[in-house]
């Protein structure tokens, strides 16, 4: 069970750098789609345990 809750760890991670970095670069759309993606994980995680 640790494996999975640092992969999941990393998931959102990644997904918060990439959606930080394509907001930078002026593609909004992209990095809030992500965001949502990364904080919808996040709370089903932290919801489950």
């Amino acid at each position: 069970m640790l494996m999975f809750d640092i992969a999941v760890v990393i998931t959102v991670l990644g997904m918060n750098a990439l959606s930080a970095l394509c907001y930078s670069r002026e593609k909004k759309r992209t990095g809030l789609i992500l965001k949502a993606l990364a904080d919808g994980i996040s709370l089903i995680f932290v919801c489950t345990r």
